[in-house]
């Protein structure tokens, strides 16, 4: 890019500076990342939404998340308001490093900023709590979920289904098994296998009845 700018082929603009923190980051240049972006800051083309939101998933993914919360905060300072790309990344990170109210508090501050979580962000967070058996928080995200009308997929139902059973808790179990059919899925053999396995596996018997 540096070629194309001196020989005025072209002005650099937004996309390419971008492009360029994008590669550093893709290829775990932070060092390089975070330089370019100070020249950014200096020049015309002052870092954007896409800058921040690269530089910060970055920082999360190599679990630097006290640098991760400096950008977010100059991000903020800028007047650059934080989107679902942001909060997904926080909220990964977290889980991660095993915060897990960290991230239950991330997704209730995105929400009051009216930013509408995707089905993936919920995921996340109910599949986190639910493999950690924290069945209560994993409820409460689900709530939160359905409360916005965020229809859960099947595999998210599977997660809990499979750590109520590793609990003992048949009736939880058994509940959101038989939820399976309002969100217009069927049991498929795994989701089956699982529900039967608490049955023997806790030596519960079941003859045929809800």
């Amino acid at each position: 890019m540096e070629k194309v700018v001196r020989g005025k082929l072209c002005e650099p603009n937004i996309v390419m500076h971008n492009t360029v923190v994008k590669g550093f980051c893709r290829f775990e240049a932070l060092k390089d990342a975070m330089i370019y972006y100070k020249i950014m800051e200096i020049s015309d083309c002052k870092p954007d939404n896409f800058t921040y939101n690269t530089i910060m998933n970055s920082l999360c993914e190599t679990g630097m998340l006290d640098s991760a919360l400096v950008m977010f905060c100059r991000m903020f300072r800028k007047g650059i308001n934080p989107d679902i790309v942001t909060y997904n990344s926080f909220v990964s990170c977290y889980l991660t490093l095993g915060h897990w109210d960290e991230a239950d508090k991330a997704l209730k501050e995105m929400l009051e900023m009216g930013i509408h979580a995707y089905a993936i962000t919920y995921t996340i967070l109910i599949t986190a709590h639910a493999s950690m058996l924290n069945m209560e928080s994993a409820e409460a995200v689900l709530n939160t979920m359905l409360h916005n009308r965020v229809i859960p997929d099947q595999k998210k139902i599977a997660s809990l289904i499979h750590s109520y059973c590793e609990l003992g808790d048949i009736i939880n179990a058994r509940r959101h098994f038989n939820s399976l059919s309002s969100f217009g899925f069927r049991p498929d053999i795994i989701t089956y296998n699982m529900l039967l396995d608490g049955y023997v596996f806790h030596e519960v018997i079941f003859k045929g009845g809800s």
